[in-house]
């Protein structure tokens, strides 16, 4: 009896095995053939079974073999195990004009370093190197990291005329080069299609030249379509920074860039802003996008925007939430709503149902690219009060929490999270908080200022003289005075009702707008002493 129950445990195991539970890994060497298949058409496509097999493809793609019309399929997950890769495609000639259908699996571990300044060895990087007229479909990047020198893609570095769909990133793409274009799907895009696509992973393109750098594409340089995408990652870079392109179009070449969003962090110095860094045709397209994400304005030099930066391409449908993107830009072309007003079927006239998703109480969702954990985190709301924002918050705030969002504050004592609510207590310093939202495997980070309390405890700190004041008349004060210190006049309750900057050793501030009754008036003495004062307005 205990023999059979081992025997079947050992079927069991090797079952789970063999239909892909267990990502394979690669040697970092190995190369060999597929065994199954003719690639004559998706039904009978040649399988992608083991890491050796992709491996191998890579092998003949760059020797020259482009595999038009041929099919593939991967049948299981492919951890490449942190070795370095080599891409499939090394340029326009040697290039992959196949289909690759992913098969909703993922690779893991994906590796490439390429920091030297040979273009043709270092210049296209991803897992695909450069698509010619091919497609690459259904298929996630599950971890690993990307560096490169000017063009470079987690899934295709180039992609020209063809199509990537229904991918996903979430490794990251560094690099300290002087130009380039880098995105966590696509680095360059030639006149094909990026569409159904997401990015987590961060994409941190040096602070110097003229690089593009985005979370879908880094540039669509001589055109393209990037529709039905959304961003999280952090996008960081010095020209042509964007949450889905970083530079689209040029002044002969359109682009069109349509029902998108972006929540991820986008910071940069010149041309950069939550979708679209850079579109330089008035002719480019950029409808039906929304960003939430906060816009970076620390190290700006030139223009940026909440969702797209440009000189002369306007759009009547894109928008940001202003209680989360405080940014106020000279040449901004989308419209700021607040947070209420974007939730629900706030958008669903303009965007329209064909492609997007509305429920009560959340951002529009895109259409089949709504069940992912980032997909479900990235329109789960927190609604401030109408008068504030991320960089003035007064008062207690909702946030959502139905579809299992988590909640955690970086400081309870100031943002103090229970149920649904959000219980700020303001302290007498701005206080700055990190709140962090959570879903299954992913997180999401948003930055607060709670503003310094306008109440004070005066009640222990009064002595007990009392100055009567008329109320026609002035508060007058002389003496032990500090130039450039605070007066303050606080209720019993310990609201603030009045401040006044000491200028003189004799000052007369006026009381006639403070309605009758008693207060306390605070103020820093030459000798650091604060003094607490009660009087009567009569």
């Amino acid at each position: 009896m205990k023999k059979s129950k081992l025997y079947l445990v050992l079927i069991v195991v090797f079952s789970m095995a063999m239909n892909g539970v267990f990502a394979q890994t690669w040697d970092g060497v190995t190369a060999t053939i597929w065994t199954q298949g003719d690639g004559l058409t998706q039904e009978t496509a040649y399988e992608i079974a083991t890491p050796e097999n992709l491996a191998y493809l890579a092998q003949q793609v760059n020797a020259g073999t482009g595999y038009s019309g041929t099919y593939f399929k991967m049948i299981n997950d492919l951890n490449l195990g942190s070795n370095a890769w080599t891409r499939i495609g090394s340029s326009e000639t040697n290039s992959f004009k196949g289909v690759f259908d992913g098969n909703n699996h993922a690779i893991l571990n994906l590796l490439i370093n390429r920091t030297g300044n040979n273009a043709t060895l270092d210049g296209i990087v991803g897992l695909f190197g450069y698509v010619n007229t091919g497609t690459v479909r259904n298929l996630g990047i599950e971890s690993g990291s990307v560096q490169g020198f000017t063009q470079v893609g987690c899934i295709a570095g180039v992609l020209k005329a063809g199509t990537i769909e229904n991918c996903y990133n979430k490794a990251n793409v560094v690099t300290a080069r002087a130009g380039g274009n880098f995105g966590g799907i696509v680095g360059t895009l030639i006149l094909g299609t990026v569409q159904y696509c997401y990015n987590t992973g961060n994409v941190l393109e040096g602070l110097n030249g003229n690089n593009n750098a985005s979370g879908i594409v880094g540039a669509a340089t001589s055109g393209g379509t990037i529709r039905y995408c959304f961003n999280s990652g952090l996008i960081s870079g010095n020209n042509g920074v964007g949450g889905i392109v970083g530079s689209a179009g040029s002044v002969s070449v359109t682009a069109q860039i349509n029902d998108c969003y972006n929540i991820g962090t986008i910071k940069g110095k010149l041309n950069f802003a939550g979708v679209a860094g850079l579109v330089t045709n008035v002719a480019s397209v950029i409808e039906n996008c929304y960003s939430t994400g906060k816009i970076d304005i620390s190290l700006m030099t030139g223009a940026y925007g909440a969702v797209f930066s440009s000189t002369t391409t306007t759009s009547t449908t894109c928008f940001y939430d202003s209680k989360l993107v405080t940014i106020s830009a000279p040449s901004e072309k989308a419209s700021p709503l607040s947070t209420v007003d974007m939730l629900g079927d706030g958008l669903k006239l303009t965007f329209g149902e064909t492609n997007w998703v509305f429920a009560t109480g959340f951002y529009p969702a895109l259409k089949n690219m709504n069940t992912s954990d980032i997909a479900i985190l990235s329109i789960a709301p927190f609604i401030l009060v109408s008068d504030d924002n991320v960089s003035s918050v007064k008062a207690n705030f909702t946030v959502e929490t139905s579809t299992g969002v988590s909640w955690v504050s970086s400081n309870p004592t100031v943002i103090a999270i229970s149920g649904n609510n959000a219980i700020v207590s303001r302290q007498s310093t701005d206080q700055g908080v990190t709140l962090t939202a959570t879903y299954g495997s992913v997180s999401k980070v948003y930055n607060l200022t709670v503003l310094e309390s306008t109440t004070t405890d005066v009640s222990s700190k009064v002595l007990p003289d009392i100055r009567i004041i008329q109320k026609q008349k002035v508060l007058e004060l002389s003496g032990n005075l500090t130039i450039g210190s605070e007066l303050k006049l606080f209720n019993l309750s310990g609201k603030l009702v009045l401040t006044h900057i000491i200028g003189s050793s004799v000052e007369s501030i006026p009381v006639t707008a403070i309605s009758e009754g008693i207060y306390v008036v605070t103020i820093q003495g030459a000798d650091g002493v604060t003094s607490y004062r009660k009087i009567i307005i009569q």
